[in-house]
């Protein structure tokens, strides 16, 4: 089956886990990551899990003590099932289907309505990798290749050239200077000054070209 590759927007969105343990642990991480609401549906929690948990103020995710029942995900954005029985797997991703939710089921392809890819991040630039539920080895294997040769320094030129970007909108520059003058941030040179975290290579180079400095662009480098 071919995937259709997407990244949805789950900021403040109602999310669900069923399952607390150790799998269950690291797609709760993700999706706070991403902003959404977490809650966690499972008898028992990881450490990691209950901490989140703990605190009316400063929780981090909601925690339903119990079992999957019928209509517990009716009011959710999204679930992810996790849980070590296969029944409640089965179950929770029949009734998310039905009621057009989109369920991942964790290492059953066949039960869900999307997958997650492997990741990578450099700040705002995430590259997701997938086998289409293939090999989950080969994903990871690959994700693990690519994390070693891509530079930690991609994080702070994608908030540049964002920033940059911005800042030659807002002012209304001309089509064409401004194709020209934002295509000229994306050489080896420019990227190299990143890499070396060269922060006077880079001021020069925007106030040479652009007549921009880092203050006006708000950002603080390196």
């Amino acid at each position: 089956m071919l995937y259709y590759p997407v990244f949805l927007d789950i900021k403040d969105k109602d999310c669900l886990v069923i399952g607390g343990g150790k799998v269950a642990e690291r797609k709760v991480l993700t999706l706070i990551e991403a902003g959404a609401k977490v809650t966690v549906l499972s008898p028992k929690l990881t450490p990691a899990l209950e901490k989140l948990a703990k605190g009316r103020k400063t929780s981090k995710i909601r925690h339903i003590k119990g079992n999957y029942k019928p209509g517990l995900i009716q009011a959710y954005s999204l679930v992810i099932s996790a849980s070590s029985s296969k029944v409640t797997n089965k179950k929770a991703s029949s009734e998310a289907q039905k009621l057009k939710i989109p369920v991942n089921v964790v290492d059953e392809p066949k039960l869900c309505s999307f997958i997650l890819p492997s990741i990578i991040k450099r700040g705002d630039v995430v590259i997701a990798i997938s086998s289409s539920g293939k090999s989950p080895l080969l994903s990871k294997i690959l994700k693990e290749s690519l994390d070693a040769v891509i530079p930690a320094e991609l994080a702070r030129y994608a908030a540049f050239v964002g920033a940059v970007r911005n800042k030659l909108l807002k002012e209304g520059k001309k089509s064409a200077i401004k194709i020209r003058l934002y295509k000229g941030l994306f050489t080896p040179a420019v990227f190299e000054m990143f890499l070396k975290r060269d922060r006077h290579g880079v001021t020069r180079y925007i106030k040479k070209r652009l007549g921009l400095t880092l203050k006006g662009l708000g950002l603080k480098l390196f």
